[in-house]
């Protein structure tokens, strides 16, 4: 029996709007331009959706609320679908971040590391993701789900997923994730993978 995922990265918040790294922090909610197109987003997806799953974080939930609030759907949180956490770089911009590591930008954007030693490892992010994108997938068995989540999360997730099917991603940078994008996985009843993916 086939389950489908639809994730989903949150709206534009305030701290995407004013070039914040974001990370793990909840201070910034969504605008209004994102709380308009998350609602736009959310009648024109088109398809029937039996459950709901967010970040805890409130941008996230915002959005989650934004698509689906008027409808009868319960909307569950999971914190394990929460961003990474970037450690000290959370609320700066990547011009600070250089200023106090010189080069970290350009580093993180070749191979995703950060030269904060207390940001979440990679590894460690990807091995949540998977975890809990499966227990959603195996306690909804053939149904449709939306997850909504967050652009690093999800980046490193599918580059996992993509990889396992020959696609070479050095680095989930090289992956792009807009605000209201979506990518479709499918779980199989023994592992999940892309059906539909954004490069």
């Amino acid at each position: 029996m086939k389950t489908r995922l639809i994730l989903i990265r949150h709206a534009e918040s305030e701290w995407n709007r004013d070039g914040k790294i974001q990370g793990a922090a909840d201070v910034s909610s969504i605008t209004d331009r994102g709380a308009t197109h998350a609602k736009s987003f959310g009648k024109k997806l088109g398809i029937k959706v039996d459950a709901v799953y967010t970040s805890p974080l409130k941008r996230a939930v915002q959005t989650a609320e934004a698509m689906f609030g008027n409808s009868e759907i319960e909307i569950r949180t999971e914190s394990r679908l929460t961003e990474r956490n970037f450690g000290q770089l959370q609320g700066m911009s990547w011009s600070g971040v250089d200023e106090k590591w010189p080069g970290a930008h350009a580093h993180y954007r070749k191979t995703g590391e950060l030269p904060d030693a207390n940001a979440e490892p990679i590894d460690a992010v990807a091995r949540r993701m998977e975890s809990i994108l499966t227990k959603i997938t195996r306690d909804n068995p053939g149904k449709t789900i939306v997850v909504i989540s967050h652009r690093t999360v999800m980046r490193i997730l599918l580059k996992d997923l993509l990889n396992k099917k020959g696609a070479g991603i050095k680095s989930y940078t090289e992956l792009e994730f807009g605000n209201c994008e979506m990518v479709e996985l499918e779980w199989n009843g023994r592992a999940l993978s892309v059906r539909t993916k954004l490069i």
